[in-house]
């Protein structure tokens, strides 16, 4: 985290602590008198839900349908230069103090898992427990559950765009070069490229090719390109990518971009391995292009084998992922060339390309992939290795049987059915190890485990009731397939 961003967090915190401090006859004063330079920066939200008219109902630490309201106001903050604060239990507009039972880490859990950084800190005013949610600027455009990326002008949650976002985040060209203005101008992007940005994104087919590259954030006021989309559409000049593939290397163009070098690849990979899921293999891609050091020249590598596929691309880990923490840490490596790709939906707003890796290579009935950092080209590398050798058809088999359906897409589930395929049981300890979560978010996967069905059965079972199942984890409960059973 930046320097400047600790401070504001001291500050932000500072004058909470000042503004609750202040509460008087059930009422928070937000005024610069009370808040001072934070003013503006620090709003309240009832807790969702709780509110019928003039009756306020009971409180639920864990409800869920409060949290994701929460979610989308912290999104807000998030987007807002500077960050903000939102003190959860007290109404917005008024600063009336209603009190919150929302648990304090169950939000944070929830804001992290939405790609956010927050603090949570509690308090008490008039006899009334509060939470107040530091929340740090993003680095990147973050939607909303509608789709929109929302900020706080004058005290006041409003729409805004890409573009717009990333001119009042121009510091964040300090901390990620790809955000910066280059020195292309949209004249020389490829109009082969644009072509195929535009293609990606049909809905924005009126548009012209200036509001349609400004609209996905990729050209900045002055008129130049930024760095991230100079990359994504001009002429790169070296091979950005390259396959092997039975002793022949096939490359790209070296006079295309970044956007035509990737389809190139993704035209290779469709039939790599015909029994294995391409999308598998295309979001290893993905994560290649887009985590990888663009200051080299070195290509991405993708070597396919009769059964093993790997991917390896320069650059190492960052922001402190490792080979165990990967499935669970989303640091983008540059924010601004993350985004682009997400605006034209090549990846993923809410799962990253590494979940979804997981749990199509898992219950299509192969290994999950792995990754390892190796010395390749001119420096480290990221490799990512998928192995097709051996095939579990009983999983393959068991995911068209699963409902919710919705459950074959949940990354965590994928790794517990992969685990106990191989083991008699697993505790929320070992779960927490295997999905790299804390205690309360692993048990929290293997009660949604216990609460899927396969076949009309419950899909994995614990060896106590499911009442006690409570929403604090309990180290000595063990859970173990229904056929194993």
């Amino acid at each position: 985290m930046r320097p400047e961003i600790i401070l504001r967090t001291a500050m932000l915190d500072d004058a909470t602590a000042t503004v609750v401090a202040h509460a008087q006859e059930g009422y928070l004063d937000l005024s610069p008198d009370v808040a001072g330079e934070a003013a503006g920066a620090i709003t309240c939200m009832e807790e969702p839900g709780r509110r019928v008219g003039i009756l306020i109902a009971a409180g639920n630490p864990r409800n869920a349908l409060a949290r994701a309201e929460v979610i989308d106001a912290a999104t807000a903050v998030a987007n807002t230069p500077g960050g903000g604060v939102i003190i959860v239990g007290a109404t917005a507009g008024t600063g009336q103090i209603i009190g919150t039972c929302l648990d304090a880490d169950f939000l944070v859990r929830g804001l992290e898992r939405a790609r956010m950084a927050a603090t949570a800190t509690v308090h008490h005013a008039c006899g009334q427990r509060l939470v107040a949610l530091t929340i740090v600027p993003s680095r990147l455009p973050l939607a909303n559950s509608r789709g929109l990326v929302t900020w706080r002008v004058t005290g006041e949650e409003t729409t805004t765009d890409r573009f717009t976002w990333w001119q009042a985040h121009a510091d964040a060209a300090q901390c990620d070069p790809m955000a910066a203005s280059s020195s292309a101008r949209l004249s020389d992007a490829r109009e082969e490229a644009v072509a195929l940005a535009r293609g990606l994104r049909p809905r924005l087919s009126k548009l012209s090719p200036q509001l349609f590259v400004r609209h996905i954030g990729a050209l900045h006021a002055d008129g130049m390109l930024s760095e991230a989309g100079k990359v994504l559409l001009c002429e790169l000049g070296f091979p950005a990518v390259v396959i092997v593939r039975d002793g022949q290397v096939l490359a790209p163009p070296a006079d295309t971009s970044a956007l035509e070098q990737l389809v190139f690849a993704q035209r290779a990979l469709q039939d790599a391995h015909p029994t294995t899921p391409e999308g598998a293999y295309r979001e290893a891609l993905l994560n290649g292009f887009v985590h990888r050091d663009w200051s080299t020249q070195d290509p991405t590598v993708v070597t396919i084998e009769q059964e093993r596929l790997t991917v390896t691309s320069p650059g190492g880990f960052h922001g402190g992922v490792t080979p165990t923490t990967a499935t669970s840490r989303h640091d983008a490596k540059s924010p601004a060339l993350t985004d682009l790709f997400r605006e034209l939906h090549l990846l993923d707003k809410q799962i990253s390309g590494i979940q979804r890796m997981l749990y199509r290579m898992v219950f299509a009935g192969y290994a999950p992939p792995t990754w390892q950092e190796v010395d390749a080209g001119s420096g480290r590398a990221v490799q990512c290795v998928f192995d097709t050798r051996r095939r579990d058809d009983v999983v393959a088999d068991m995911v068209r049987d699963i409902v919710p359906a919705d459950r074959a897409f949940d990354h965590r589930l994928a790794l517990l059915v992969y685990y106990l395929r191989r083991h008699e049981d697993i505790d929320v300890a070992t779960a927490a190890g295997l999905l790299s979560a804390n205690l309360q978010d692993a048990w929290e996967a293997l009660r949604a485990a216990c609460q899927t069905a396969c076949g009309g059965r419950q899909l994995v079972v614990a060896d106590v009731p499911e009442e006690e199942l409570t929403p604090a984890p309990r180290g000595e409960v063990r859970f173990r397939l229904y056929h194993h059973a």
